[in-house]
């Protein structure tokens, strides 16, 4: 397969997405969340390669191309959200690669931009709440008005309901996951 910028263009991915795969990220907020992808010793040891485009285990068998990264364990794990091409439509997963873990661990979390931008955004206000306090809802409202984001107001209710309760997770991919 062919070079993920090329492949997901060839797919049609809108072209805020396809900027923020490029790592030119529409507003600040996004940084603490969708980190360019790096291609490093230990990924290319393990068989990862994020610039390749290829049917992968870890999103449901698909071919899938990788759109940015995350390091969440100083090293030991990074998360890569995909984009992957079913038969039909688009899909959005989250892959989880820790040193700790037997294996990649996947959920599946939107089939269109706007579901992808409601489970991302949920992430954002904790990090956002953190760097800027009260200032978030007004960097928040910025960053959704740059991608064209519709339902800010629908994930503040959500977050401030099941807030960090691991529990609930599952509440936010149903969510995002409905919005077609």
């Amino acid at each position: 397969m062919g070079y993920r910028l090329e492949q997901l263009r060839t797919w049609g991915l809108p072209a805020t997405l396809l900027r923020m795969a490029d790592a030119n990220l529409p507003h600040p907020a996004f940084e603490s969340r969708c980190e360019t992808l790096r291609c490093d010793e230990r990924r290319s040891q393990d068989g990862l390669n994020l610039d390749r485009v290829e049917a992968r285990d870890e999103t449901g068998g698909n071919v899938s191309a990788a759109l940015w990264e995350h390091d969440v364990g100083d090293g030991h794990a990074f998360e890569v959200v995909y984009c992957a091409r079913p038969e039909v439509g688009t899909e959005f997963w989250h892959v989880l690669y820790a040193d700790d873990a037997d294996g990649p661990v996947a959920e599946r979390v939107a089939i269109s931009e706007q579901g992808l931008f409601y489970w991302l955004f949920f992430f954002l206000i904790e990090s956002e709440f953190f760097i800027h306090g009260e200032r978030a809802y007004s960097t928040l409202a910025d960053a959704a008005k740059s991608v064209g984001f519709e339902h800010l107001a629908a994930v503040f209710r959500l977050e401030e309901e099941i807030g960090s309760d691991y529990e609930r997770r599952g509440e936010l991919t149903a969510q995002s996951l409905a919005i077609a």
